[in-house]
Order: C-alpha cells, then sequence, then structure tokens
C-alpha cells in the first residue's frame, strides 16, 4: 500500500546473510510531507494487523551510530515468524559532503526471521 500521492520507485529484496533474516523494500516518490506520509502508514498498518513498535523522527543521532533508519516501525506475526515492518527517510541519512538523497523519496521495508534476527 502507498498514497496515492506516491509514485514507486526501486524495489529491492533479498537475504541479509549476516544475520539470517530476509527482507524486501520499495521506495516511493511523493510531494506529501512527512506527517501526511506518516500518518497514512499509521492508519493503513494497524488497519492490517500490525502494531506500533514507536516512531522516531530523528533515526540519525547527531553523534554516534546509526541503529536504525526507521522513521516508524511496526510488527506482525506472519507464519510463525514476527515480521517488521519500516517506514524510513533515506534522506535522514544524507552525510554532508556526500551524494545526498532527495527529501521527496521514502521507504518502506519488511524484516522477518524464524529466529526472530530481524528488526526495524
Amino acid at each position: 500500500m502507498h498514497p496515492d500521492a506516491a509514485a514507486p520507485k526501486d524495489r529491492y529484496s533479498g537475504c541479509d546473510t549476516d544475520d539470517g533474516f530476509a527482507y524486501a523494500g520499495q521506495r516511493y516518490q511523493t510531494a506529501l510531507d512527512r506527517e501526511s506520509i506518516m500518518s497514512f502508514y499509521r492508519a493503513a498498518a494497524t488497519a492490517d494487523g500490525w502494531h506500533a513498535d514507536g516512531e522516531n523522527p530523528t533515526p540519525v543521532p547527531s553523534a554516534g551510530l546509526v541503529v536504525s533508519g526507521a522513521a516508524g516501525c511496526f510488527h506482525n506475526e506472519i507464519d510463525g515468524a514476527t515480521a517488521y515492518l519500516n517506514v524510513w527517510f533515506p534522506s535522514d541519512l544524507n552525510v554532508p559532503g556526500e551524494t545526498q538523497e532527495p527529501k521527496d523519496v521514502y521507504g518502506i521495508e519488511l524484516t522477518g526471521s524464524h529466529d526472530g534476527d530481524a528488526w526495524c
């Protein structure tokens, strides 16, 4: 699901061989503001049985290691495994002097594993 005003961009999927979890994601481009995007996914995820794990409006700390780029995280049990849905904004990870991600792009990503090694 995505807001009508969001245009799908690139899609990806695979398996994290270090931690052993599957992932799939999609990025979108939109003129919607961050709160409109988050509001859409709060409502859509809840309606589909996902449970909110919290939001982080500034997922990248001013100093220190980035643990997760997720601005919003939800979880759900699917076929005996906990799956996670995260909403993220690539521009949150922009580093001065490096290639800059556009501010009108956001992504959603699903992760899951049977052994509990997936997260947002």
